[in-house]
């Protein structure tokens, strides 16, 4: 019977390991395209034919539990 709780705790150690993971390659992922997509970023155009910024309300969560915030929509639409 201890060997069996210690495979599930070592189990669930595992996969929360995994879920951290990837959430943040997923935030790490998210922060890299903004950088791209950016006008202000690392291929950024001075160009005014953009006349708009699309945002868009992006649900994440981290340490602190906080969920929403804005990030830019590089597909956006009027």
């Amino acid at each position: 019977a201890d060997r069996r709780e210690e495979e599930k705790m070592c189990d669930h150690l595992i996969s929360a390991a995994k879920h951290r993971d990837h959430v943040t390659a997923n935030q790490l992922k998210q922060k890299i395209l903004n950088i791209l997509t950016n006008k202000h970023g690392a291929w950024g155009a001075v160009s005014h034919s953009q006349l708009h910024d699309f945002w868009r309300l992006d649900y994440w969560e981290d340490d602190l539990r906080r969920r929403r915030r804005f990030v830019r929509n590089a597909f956006g639409s009027t």
